[in-house]
């Protein structure tokens, strides 16, 4: 009897998750900033206002699995992150969470993270391949009570590592 309690509290939870995964896309459906970050994760930079401003290369020295190169745009009152990922490791590479928040801190636990439209093509990137994760954040997610701020982006794999960090600064956003 108690497993079957178990079982009972386990579909009930996995339930819970869908719905909340389900609302989440009916949302991100009609979101300007998930258009933008998926057309970004396409590789349609040139159908966006976006202009490339700053890029980053990231080798993965410690597991030797994967290497990144992360361009940041700038835009009419957005930013953009694009990070192209080449998978050379023997599983497959999942991104758990895009973490954006205040550069301030951002390695604590307790740090608030902020809105952004994630888009990752194709949602696992298998072994030998190569995908994208798009990221974007308007205006309002560098506006704090002390003025404009610098935002830390983090990039988590489904293990827990961070293969890609970028520093955005306010002025990325363009008026």
């Amino acid at each position: 009897m108690k497993w079957l309690r178990a079982d009972l509290e386990n579909a009930l939870g996995r339930e819970r998750r869908y719905r909340e995964e389900s609302e989440r896309y009916a949302q991100e459906a009609n979101s300007p900033d998930h258009a933008l970050a998926a057309l970004l994760a396409t590789g349609s930079a040139q159908q966006t206002k976006f202009r490339a401003r700053q890029r980053y290369v990231f080798k993965d020295t410690q597991y030797l699995d994967s290497e990144a190169v992360a361009t940041v745009y700038s835009g009419k009152g957005k930013v953009a992150v694009v990070v192209r990922v080449e998978n050379h490791g023997p599983r497959a590479w999942n991104l758990d969470e895009a973490r954006l928040t205040l550069a301030d801190g951002f390695w604590l636990p307790e740090t608030k993270k902020l809105n952004c439209a994630v888009r990752m093509t194709p949602r696992t990137i298998a072994p030998g391949a190569t995908g994208a994760v798009a990221v974007v954040a308007d205006r309002s997610a560098f506006v704090s009570e002390s003025g404009l701020e610098t935002l830390a982006l983090q990039l988590i794999r489904d293990d827990g590592f961070v293969p890609v960090f970028a520093k955005l600064d306010p002025s990325l956003v363009r008026e």
